[in-house]
């Protein structure tokens, strides 16, 4: 598998936060950032998933009980 390098400009205050943070982290600041990138990426489609559920059970407001999900599947 291929890696790409891709440079992240921070101003000084940015800098100083990220110095203090990885005072406290036992791994390089490219792990750290990285972890942080995709766990917000992951948010993000949670969030995007979840909104569309609640659209959906907007629009189709029947809800069914397990009993009545076993007894329309068959499964009694």
């Amino acid at each position: 598998m291929s890696t790409k390098t891709t440079t992240i400009r921070f101003n000084d205050e940015e800098q100083k936060l990220l110095d203090l943070y990885m005072e406290f982290q036992d791994q390089p600041l490219s792990t750290v950032i990285k972890e942080s990138l995709f766990e917000d990426i992951a948010d993000f489609f949670d969030s995007s998933l979840s909104q569309n559920a609640l659209e959906y059970n907007k629009q189709n407001p029947k809800r069914y009980t397990s009993k009545e999900l076993l007894d329309e599947l068959g499964l009694k």
